[in-house]
C-alpha cells in the first residue's frame, strides 16, 4: 500500500499545483507557464547585460575568488572528485554485499559520511554563487519573478506585479512564502518512491505516452521529472539481469547495480575498440597499451579481470622487491609452468 505522504505528493504532481499554508492563509502556487518562464529568462539576460560592466564577481571566476578569500583551496576540486568516486564505489560495495546485514550497516555509515562531506562542499559553493555573483543575482530575480506571477490567494494574484514587492514593503512576507514553497520541494528519493509505487504505475501502465494532459513542453517540472525517473525503472525491470525487488526498493543499492552494469558496458566497448584495432590481439595472453596520464592508466587497468589485476599486483610487488627480473622467473609464469608440468604427468599415467 502506498503511504499517505507519497499519495499526497503524487496527486500534487498530477494536478501541477501546490497548496500550502502561511499565517492561516492557504496559498496556491500554480504550475509556471511557458510564457512566464520565457519572460523570466528575458529578465535574467537583461540583468546580465545591464550589470556586466559593474563590479560583480562572474561565475567563471568563483573558484579563484573563493580561493583568494580562503574558503576554497586548489585541492578542493580533487577532493570533490575523490568523494564522488568513493560514493560510487560504496554503492557498488553495498550492492555486492546486500545480503550481509553487518557489512551493509558499515557500508551505509561510510556512504552517508561521504555524501555529507560532498554536500557541505557543494552547498558552500552554491551559496557563494547565489549571494555574490552576477549570475546568482540574476537567477534570484528570475525565480522571484516566476513565484510572483504564479502565486495566488483566493484565486487572486498575491502580488499585482514583481515591482510591488519592494514598493509595498512586502519583501518579508514574500520571503516567508518562498521559504515555505522551498520546504515543499520534492526530493529525488521521493520521486523514486512514487515511481515505484503501485498507485502511480497503475496510471503509467494504462497510457505511458499520454499520462499527463497536453504536450510534454506544457508539463510541470515535477511531472517531467517523475516520467523520466519512471522510464529509468522501466529499463531496470526489463533488463535481463534485473535485480531483486529488495534491491530495487533500496536507492543506494540500486545505484550500485546500475554502476556495475555501466562499468560492464564500458569495459565491453573498450575491449571491442581494442580488438578492432588489431583482431590478432584476441589471441594474445598479454597486451601492452601506452598510457599518457592517470585517467588512461585507470581505463586500461579496468579492461583486466580481477584475476589479471591480481597478477599485475604480484608482478609489481616482485619487481619492487628484487629490482630486475626475467619474465620466466615471475610468480605467475612459474605457476603456469608448474601447472603445465603437472598436467603432463597426469596425461602420462
Amino acid at each position: 500500500m502506498i503511504s499517505n505522504d507519497i499519495k499526497l505528493t503524487l496527486y500534487r504532481i498530477i494536478s501541477g499545483n501546490l497548496f500550502f499554508s502561511v499565517d492561516d492563509n492557504v496559498y496556491e502556487f500554480r504550475k509556471i507557464s511557458n510564457q512566464i518562464k520565457y519572460e523570466a529568462e528575458l529578465i535574467y539576460y537583461k540583468i546580465i547585460n545591464e550589470e556586466k560592466y559593474n563590479e560583480w564577481i562572474r561565475l567563471e571566476d568563483v573558484e579563484y575568488t573563493m580561493t583568494e578569500l580562503g574558503i576554497w583551496t586548489h585541492e578542493t576540486n580533487s577532493m570533490i572528485s575523490k568523494l564522488e568516486k568513493s560514493i560510487e564505489n560504496s554503492k557498488v560495495e553495498l550492492f555486492n554485499n546486500f545480503l550481509y546485514s553487518d557489512k551493509t550497516k558499515k557500508i551505509r555509515k561510510t556512504l552517508e559520511s561521504y555524501k555529507r562531506q560532498l554536500e557541505r562542499i557543494l552547498d558552500n559553493k552554491n551559496s557563494f554563487v547565489s549571494s555574490h555573483t552576477l549570475e546568482g543575482h540574476a537567477e534570484n530575480i528570475k525565480n522571484e519573478y516566476m513565484v510572483c506571477e504564479s502565486l495566488f490567494l483566493d484565486s487572486k494574484k498575491v502580488f499585482n506585479s514583481f515591482n510591488d514587492i519592494n514598493a509595498s514593503g512586502s519583501y518579508l512576507k514574500f520571503n516567508t512564502i518562498v521559504l515555505e514553497i522551498n520546504k515543499n520541494n520534492i526530493s529525488m528519493s521521493e520521486y523514486r518512491r512514487i515511481a515505484r509505487s503501485d498507485e502511480w504505475r497503475s496510471y503509467w501502465s494504462c497510457n505511458k505516452s499520454n499520462v499527463f494532459s497536453g504536450a510534454v513542453c506544457d508539463w510541470s517540472d515535477d511531472q517531467r521529472s517523475l516520467v523520466n525517473i519512471t522510464k529509468m525503472y522501466d529499463s531496470i525491470y526489463e533488463h535481463p539481469e534485473c535485480p531483486s525487488d529488495s534491491i530495487i526498493s533500496d536507492d543506494d543499492a540500486l545505484d550500485g547495480w546500475t554502476i556495475v552494469q555501466k562499468r560492464k558496458n564500458e569495459k565491453s566497448k573498450s575491449q571491442k575498440s581494442i580488438d578492432n584495432i588489431n583482431p590478432n590481439l584476441k589471441k594474445a595472453q598479454e597486451v601492452f597499451l601506452m598510457a599518457e596520464n592517470k585517467e588512461d592508466i585507470d581505463n586500461i587497468l579496468s579492461l583486466n579481470s580481477p584475476e589479471s589485476l591480481n597478477r599485475i599486483k604480484q608482478k609489481v610487488a616482485t619487481i619492487n622487491a628484487v629490482g630486475s627480473i626475467d619474465d620466466i622467473n615471475m610468480p605467475d609464469t612459474q605457476l603456469e609452468l608448474r601447472t603445465q608440468a603437472n598436467n603432463q604427468l597426469k596425461n602420462r599415467k
